[in-house]
């Protein structure tokens, strides 16, 4: 079964919350994200199945940095 990976990092809590709307679309239980000693945070989430599409498209124009990966790649 192919599963999908979402990495989106933000730099504020207004990135965040974006982040966090743009992917409780696709999934309810969106993980809090991480932070490093820079400040960066990074939220990571999988899904069941080839979302790439539907990840891309709630992410894209947010201007967020993000990558979308499946693991038949």
């Amino acid at each position: 079964m192919t599963t999908t990976f979402v990495r989106v990092t933000v730099h504020s809590d207004e990135d965040a919350a974006k982040a966090e709307a743009a992917l409780g679309r696709l999934r309810d239980d969106v993980p809090p994200a991480f932070g490093d000693d820079s400040g960066t945070r990074t939220i990571e989430a999988v899904f069941d199945g080839d979302r790439r599409l539907e990840a891309e498209a709630a992410l894209k124009g947010t201007g967020l940095r993000y990558q979308v990966m499946a693991d038949d790649e």
